[in-house]
């Protein structure tokens, strides 16, 4: 099971240690920048950012992100992630893709018979099956361990009888089967050699029986269970290998923060804490190594300000147990500071109970050295003779005064010795001071949580009983609800057959709308038919007009003509055809009024539409009998009939008469005539008599026109 804390590509940023969601049995991570590889079941996979194709796609889309496991390569062994690039070894072949000039997008073979590989921020190493060292990469700073190249395209061989390597940011760590040796920059003392800035060639450390090496920043290697760090950080500057940690099985450096795992299986961390790499909970550095809440930690993967941890339990994730159990290990730090306390005052007091004896030891030498200086003296005065013996005294009482200076040099380391140990005393003092304070702290914060938890608590059960109130009013107002959507749906069934009662009635009159829409079509095409006629009559009564003018002008001759009595009938019947004429054009008056009206009427038919056929028939029916000036058309027609009748009357009884003498005046009246027009010609009267049988004839026609 693994764990994750720090800002992830993938995973909620976190200051605590929490679980790691895939959908995959991972059996290794290696974390890069901004992405990271993962191997399962021999297959390797890709999560994260695809930077310079850091994610081997063929792609280097910088806004795509893998939010779930992208397969890259299959037959996996091993593999390692830089910053923006990754290596893997399948069947001994090194495959490369990520960052590098230019870019690689898919995985390349670079090399052949590889075993392990090494991954730096911009740099590799990778170590082959006959133990030989290989590099490529950048080189700006000597970290290839090349000289005089500033990248490496293609993999070079440094040295040989490599066991291990472990690449940093700008640095190498190489460890040999008995030596370890270090190359690159030297910027921050990460290289634990004192006098230089950097070195393309690989330098030896002083360190032996080296089992582990790890790099960032700063520098870590594991000797006789004792871990040992050089460089610069927050926990201070290191210029060569100091003792950090004991019982230290693994460790691993990420940028510049550190992680170790004991024989316990704790897990440690130091350094800087910019996204809460550390594990503790918080932002703040460390300048010495605080325990991460894990349990049986197996393995620990860094990179870029986020950890993967590999752990058998579950870790402490809620704010509560967090706190309860940093108490607890604030509780068995503070015991085992007052025991190391109790201890540091009880070697104080043996070494002043030591410093007692020796100066109890020094006096009586003093004495001693009196009292041989006494004895010398007498020695001297009783054997002058005796110089073999004076020199065995001299020598013996010289060295009496190296045993005295000895035990005074010994003196004074031991209170050198004490001193520092008053300093530490006041140290531990002032962490048991500082841990009590915020051991203090906790206690009221967790009060202060538990207070903050008993009022939501309390705030919750009052909402829940708000809730159960309003969930009641609201159930009544559902139930008054229901009730009146009851009535309401009743009241919709009675609209409802309302409706279909309208709508069969609306039915009923749309269907009657229609026969009376027919009905008013077939009256308006009626009207139309007897519009055409009129037209048809208006142009024969026209063409009557035309005729009748003719007939005026023959009348008029005819009038010239008269001169005596015996012509007065034939006067009579002129004036006849008069009267006939003006009748008929009267009449050709009237029906040419009517048509006007007739078009005015269908005009408005047409605008206003067709309302009922009852109010139709009566309308069109008084429109067509009524004329313009108070006489149907019928009574006109009736008496142009009359005229006809009248002057065929007339015509009959002149054919009968005698014609009277030319040349013989009327007694009544006297006309003078011109010598053109001095009697009415015979076949005068016969054409107007032909004419006026036309004109009835006519006349016959459209009465029946009229009729229809």
């Amino acid at each position: 099971m693994f764990y994750y804390w720090g800002s992830t590509p993938t995973q909620t940023d976190s200051s605590v240690p929490k679980q790691f969601n895939v959908p995959l049995q991972v059996n290794k991570f290696a974390c890069g920048e901004e992405h990271l590889i993962m191997l399962s079941g021999g297959t390797l996979y890709g999560m994260g950012s695809n930077n310079y194709g850091a994610l081997g796609t063929g792609s280097d889309d910088y806004g795509y992100q893998a939010q779930s496991p992208i397969q890259i390569l299959q037959g996996v062994s091993d593999f390692d992630c830089g910053w923006n690039h990754t290596i893997a070894i399948q069947a001994g072949q090194a495959f490369y893709w990520g960052r590098g000039q230019p870019d690689i997008l898919r995985p390349k073979m670079i090399a052949s018979q590889i075993k392990s590989v090494s991954c730096g921020a911009r740099h590799s190493m990778m170590i082959n099956t006959q133990n030989q060292l290989f590099s490529f990469g950048a080189n700006d700073v000597g970290q290839c361990g090349i000289a005089d190249i500033k990248r490496i395209t293609e993999p070079l061989h440094i040295m040989d009888n490599v066991s291990q390597v472990a690449c940093g940011v700008t640095h190498t760590l190489i460890l040999t089967n008995d030596q370890l040796f270090s190359c690159g920059s030297n910027s921050l003392q990460q290289l634990g050699i004192q006098g230089i800035k950097q070195t393309s060639k690989p330098q030896s450390i002083d360190l032996k029986n080296v089992t582990a090496i790890a790099a960032g920043n700063h520098s870590a290697a594991i000797s006789n269970s004792q871990l040992f760090i050089w460089g610069t950080g927050s926990f201070g500057t290191f210029y060569k290998p100091t003792v950090f940690l004991t019982e230290i099985v693994e460790v691993q450096i990420g940028g510049s923060c550190g992680y170790a795992i004991d024989q316990n299986q704790n897990l440690f961390s130091w350094g800087t804490n910019v996204n809460g790499e550390l594990g503790l909970g918080d932002q703040n550095s460390r300048n010495q190594p605080n325990k991460v809440q894990l349990k049986n930690v197996n393995k620990i993967y860094c990179g870029v300000g986020y950890v993967i941890a590999q752990v058998k339990n579950m870790p402490v994730t809620t704010e509560k147990d967090y706190l309860t159990k940093t108490l607890q290990i604030e509780s068995e730090e503070r015991n085992a500071l007052e025991k190391i306390n109790r201890d540091i005052k009880q070697r104080l007091y043996d070494v002043e109970s030591q410093n007692t004896e020796f100066r109890k030891a020094i006096l009586g030498r003093d004495e001693e050295l009196n009292k041989l200086h006494q004895r010398v003296g007498l020695l001297s005065q009783d054997l002058l003779g005796s110089e073999g013996h004076v020199k065995d005294l001299r020598q013996q009482c010289s060295r009496f005064q190296n045993l005295q200076r000895d035990a005074v040099q010994k003196l004074q380391n031991y209170e050198d010795l004490m001193k520092v140990l008053e300093g530490k005393l006041q140290l531990k003092e002032q962490e048991v001071t500082t841990l009590s304070d915020q051991l203090g702290k906790f206690q009221l914060n967790l009060q202060n949580y538990q207070e903050d938890e008993d009022q939501q608590l309390h705030e919750f059960k009052s909402q829940i009983q708000e809730l159960t109130e309003q969930l009641q009013y609201e159930q009544e107002v559902n139930n008054q609800i229901t009730q009146q959507f009851n009535k309401e749906r009743e009241a919709n069934v009675h609209h409802k057959q309302i409706i279909q009662q309208y709508e069969f009635e609306i039915g009923n009159l749309t269907s009657q709308n229609r026969q009376l829409t027919s009905q008013g079509q077939n009256q308006l095409n009626q009207h139309h038919k007897l519009s055409e006629a009129l037209t048809l009559s208006n142009h024969r009564i026209e063409s009557l007009q035309t005729q009748n003018a003719k007939l005026m002008q023959e009348l008029s001759l005819l009038r010239t003509s008269l001169y005596s009595d015996t012509q007065k009938p034939q006067i009579l019947e002129i004036q006849a055809v008069l009267g006939l004429n003006k009748e008929l054009t009267d009449l050709n008056q009237q029906l040419q009024n009517q048509i006007r009206l007739k078009d005015q009427e269908l005009f408005r038919f047409k605008s206003q539409g067709i309302s009922r056929q009852s109010s139709q028939k009566s309308i069109i029916q008084e429109k067509v009998n009524q004329s313009p000036s108070g006489r149907t058309i019928q009574e006109l027609l009736e008496s142009a009939h009359k005229h006809a009748k009248y002057m065929k009357k007339i015509l009959k009884d002149a054919d009968q008469e005698q014609v009277v003498p030319k040349g013989t005046p009327s007694p009544k009246r006297k006309l003078q005539f011109s010598k053109e027009n001095s009697q009415i010609k015979p076949d005068c009267l016969t054409d107007v008599r032909n004419r006026l049988n036309k004109l009835q004839q006519n006349r016959q026609i459209l009465e029946q026109k009229l009729r229809f």
